[in-house]
């Protein structure tokens, strides 16, 4: 081992593997917290779904059934839909 290393002598000698790896009984292993940041994190990650679910549903139906239009006819569309949402 090099002098000076980051890894210390001690640390390889402070007891077996299983010994340092060993985990309080009382906590569970897959604990959930209960945390209002856990459920903002879970509020903010299933609005970033709805959101891209509703961007993805616009091009899939909105612009294919455009595109099948004549351009007159999707400009036409697209206006009176721009008109109706102001």
């Amino acid at each position: 081992m090099l002098e000076g290393s980051w890894f210390k002598q001690s640390d390889r000698t402070s007891g077996s593997l299983s010994h340092r790896l060993k985990r309080n009984p009382n906590q569970s292993f897959m604990a959930i917290p209960h945390s209002s940041l856990f459920i903002l994190k879970l509020l903010a990650a299933i609005g970033c779904g709805l959101v891209a679910g509703v961007f993805f549903a616009f091009l899939t139906f909105v612009m294919n059934a455009l595109a099948r239009l004549q351009p007159k006819d999707g400009i036409a569309a697209m206006q009176s839909y721009q008109r109706l949402s102001n």
